[in-house]
Order: C-alpha cells, then sequence, then structure tokens
C-alpha cells in the first residue's frame, strides 16, 4: 500500500532508475577521460544498459493505471511511437554531440538526458493525485515467450497429431 497519496507506486522506482542511469553515465565520463579504465567503463555500460531497459516497461505500467481498457491498445500504440521516435532522434542528437564535443560526450548526453526525464517525470506526477491502490491493476506474471510458438514452427508435430504427409523417398 502507498502510504503518500501525492506519488503513485512507480513514483520511486523511476526516479530512482534515472538518477542511477544519471550517476552511472557521469562516473562512465569520468571514467573515460581521467582514468581510461575499459574494463570498468564496460561494467559502467553493463549497469547502464540494465536499468535503462526497465524504464519502458515501468512507464507502461505507469500510464495503463490512468487509461481505460477499452483505450489501452492506442495508448501502447502512442507510447510505441514516442519510443520510436527516440530511438531514432537519441543516436542522431547523440552523434552530434560526440562530434562537437568529442567521444567521451556521449556519457555525458545520456546524463543530461536521464537527468531532463527524471525532472520531467518528477513534474508530471506531481500534477494528479495517484489512483487508490484498489484502483491500481494487479500485477500479472507472463512468460517471457508465447505459447503458441511451437504451433507456428512447420517442424514441430503438436501431441498427439497424424501425420498424412506422404513419406519422402530417399536418394
Amino acid at each position: 500500500m502507498n502510504p503518500d497519496p501525492l506519488f503513485p507506486r512507480n513514483f520511486w522506482a523511476v526516479l530512482a532508475v534515472l538518477a542511477a542511469q544519471a550517476i552511472v553515465c557521469l562516473l562512465a565520463f569520468g571514467t573515460w577521460t581521467t582514468l581510461q579504465s575499459f574494463e570498468l567503463l564496460i561494467a559502467l555500460i553493463f549497469l547502464f544498459g540494465g536499468t535503462q531497459s526497465t524504464l519502458y516497461p515501468v512507464s507502461v505500467a505507469h500510464a495503463f493505471d490512468y487509461v481505460d481498457k477499452d483505450r489501452m491498445v492506442s495508448a501502447s500504440a502512442g507510447l510505441l511511437l514516442a519510443w520510436a521516435a527516440g530511438a531514432c532522434l537519441g543516436p542522431l542528437l547523440a552523434s552530434i554531440a560526440m562530434e562537437i564535443f568529442g567521444s567521451s560526450a556521449l556519457f555525458l548526453y545520456l546524463a543530461v538526458l536521464a537527468a531532463i526525464l527524471a525532472a520531467f517525470t518528477r513534474y508530471r506526477m506531481t500534477r494528479r493525485p495517484a489512483l487508490p491502490p484498489e484502483e491500481q491493476a494487479p500485477f500479472v506474471p507472463l512468460p517471457a515467450t508465447t505459447g503458441a510458438g511451437g504451433q507456428l514452427d512447420p517442424r514441430v508435430e503438436p501431441p498427439g497429431s497424424v501425420n498424412v504427409d506422404p513419406p519422402r523417398q530417399q536418394e
């Protein structure tokens, strides 16, 4: 149960991830420019990637807490479009920053983006009160892949099926 009615359940998780991303990027910038430690840089990039992969699912969960069930598909389409626009523009802007300021500017660019996103998240989440816990959708764990995958593969015969194809003759 969320004791604070102003901040939703995902608020602190999102801010913690964004703050961690900004800190990791600043550490990576410092590592690359001063220490020149490739191993530490790889470890920091690994941490950044791990925190980055949590942003979209948490954003979708937060958005779906406020969306009517009949509008979830269009909301999901809008979120995917925004994500895709960022995936297209982000590398372009990063390459421009790296061309102007050098290769280590990539980490400063990512840190600035994480800080901007954290500030925007804080602003947006304080504009309306959080949903009460009883109105929030419960977490439903789902498998990472579909069970229909085996049925879609033409090389796999479902259990109990009869093969009606004539046997192939060996040459």
